[in-house]
């Protein structure tokens, strides 16, 4: 407790040993399993949302990459891929239990920002502290999002009839829309700490610039994707859209 007095204040010691405690029974709900290790878990929010297949786009639909990174947006994949290569339970079967206990994970993320945040008069180091909380509470949320869109996307590619693929698409629209919120949440987030969203090995993969450009590829899956995916389904169709 000795550096948390020396970071933080002696008069904010009982709030952020509270806000601690929190953060570190959340972490317990995390699982570091192959999908959001090289999924939204190693950039955070500014991870894509594609709702087809990536090979299509250039550089298979990963972000921009800085030249002078030694991995750079090598080291994750443009979109959530599940593991099967026998060391691991099969994933659909654990996905349910996953969103359950990320669930369980962003509420203690949250309390213990909460906490952090009643505090009246917070210095400099509070503040960062704060910014990484909700920086992980924001790639939280995307990470539960990215594993429904997954499930959504799995359900539209055998879909079976015009009114069960446009319920499936609005819920996509839904999703995609509350994602593009989390996104701007975390903007000014790193915008604020330069820390948040940078890696050593990749350079910044999750910075402001990447955030925009997520923005712009949500819309486009928003206004182009979609679109497409209903005049596809209308073209034999009697009905129009």
């Amino acid at each position: 407790k000795a550096f948390l007095v020396r970071d933080f204040g002696k008069e904010n010691l009982e709030a952020v040993d509270k806000a601690m405690h929190l953060w570190s029974e959340a972490i317990t709900h995390y699982t570091p399993t192959n999908e959001d290790q090289y999924g939204v878990f190693r950039v955070g929010p500014s991870f894509p949302f594609w709702l087809s297949n990536t090979s299509a786009y250039p550089e298979n639909g990963k972000l921009p990459e800085d030249s002078i990174s030694m991995h750079g947006n090598g080291i994750f994949n443009s979109e959530y891929l599940l593991d099967i290569t026998g060391r691991n339970s099969f994933a659909p079967m654990r996905l349910v239990d996953e969103i359950n206990e990320f669930e369980i994970l962003a509420g203690l993320l949250k309390d213990g920002i909460d906490v952090l945040e009643s505090i009246k008069e917070p210095n400099d180091e509070l503040l960062k502290l704060i910014g990484i909380g909700k920086f992980m509470y924001y790639t939280t949320l995307s990470g539960i999002n990215m594993k429904r869109f997954y499930v959504l996307r799995q359900k539209i590619h055998i879909a079976d009839s015009v009114e069960s693929l446009e319920s499936l698409l609005q819920e996509v629209e839904k999703l995609l829309l509350a994602e593009k919120a989390i996104v701007k949440e975390t903007i000014p987030v790193v915008e604020t700490d330069s820390r948040l969203g940078w890696e050593p090995s990749m350079e910044y993969m999750g910075d402001a610039k990447c955030l925009q450009w997520k923005l712009r590829q949500l819309d486009f899956e928003l206004n182009t994707t979609i679109p497409k995916y209903r005049k596809t389904a209308y073209l034999n169709c009697d009905k129009s859209f």
